[in-house]
């Protein structure tokens, strides 16, 4: 942050580009007088505004499939325990709380936490480091009666990405 580079004794003419090259913490923004050709005796100065990187989130969709494609009374109201088991990077059952997008805080046991969502619904947990992989599940017995889990749901695993949002969508 705030680090000066000065080039000395290059000719009058000459090209220039300067390039930054990407880094595991933040994000090369926007710059300033990145190419150009050097004036004698005229200082140039290069700027770059780069943005820290943020960690990455996960949203949990809960879709209700009835035979029928309608939503028989009382359907929308049923809630379903979801488990999201979390891994951090070197392979350890994450630890650190969870929160999600309206600050609701998880404290995982072994790593696993479990949301509650109806049909309709969605949860993000946010913040998750980059590398964390996660697992999301329903577990048969905490499910309503009648219902089962649709194995095509999408994105059930997968490993958290630093500035992205996974989205795993569970279909019962």
């Amino acid at each position: 942050a705030g680090d000066v580079v000065y080039v000395y004794d290059l000719p009058a003419g000459t090209a220039y580009t300067v390039v930054e090259a990407e880094h595991d913490y933040y994000t090369v923004g926007s710059s300033s007088n990145e190419t150009g050709v050097l004036t004698k005796q005229v200082v140039t100065p290069v700027a770059f505004t780069n943005t820290p990187k943020t960690d990455g989130n996960l949203t949990i969709v809960k879709r209700v499939v009835h035979p029928f494609d309608t939503d028989p009374a009382g359907l929308t109201n049923k809630s379903f325990p979801i488990q999201v088991t979390l891994t951090a990077e070197d392979g350890t059952a994450y630890a650190d709380a969870v929160t999600d997008n309206e600050g609701n805080t998880y404290t995982p046991v072994n790593g696993v936490i479990t949301v509650t969502l109806k049909n309709g619904e969605s949860v993000t947990l946010v913040d998750l480091p980059d590398g964390t992989d996660y697992f999301v599940d329903e577990s048969a017995e905490q499910m309503p009666a009648g219902f089962s889990l649709d194995r095509t749901s999408t994105n059930l695993t997968g490993t958290i990405q630093t500035d992205a949002t996974a989205v795993a969508t569970v279909v019962n």
